[in-house]
């Protein structure tokens, strides 16, 4: 079960839930319409303490790759 909501959930979501929050650029944005993944990506948002610490648990957490 992942720390945090989906990656291309709503930019929004993350912010609501405390991990992320805007930059500069992100505060005129809409972020309730923008991916966290693009918003991310296009440098409007960070993630916050909270926010990393949710994904290095999940990576933590997450089985190896099987090798091919």
């Amino acid at each position: 079960m992942p720390f945090h909501p989906e990656f291309s959930a709503p930019a929004q979501q993350w912010i609501d839930a405390g991990l992320a929050a805007p930059t500069d650029r992100g505060t005129t944005a809409n972020l309730a319409e923008i991916a966290f993944a693009e918003a991310q990506a296009n440098k409007l948002l960070h993630l916050t303490g909270k926010g990393a610490i949710a994904l290095d648990r999940e990576s933590k957490n997450r089985p190896p790759p099987s090798p091919s």
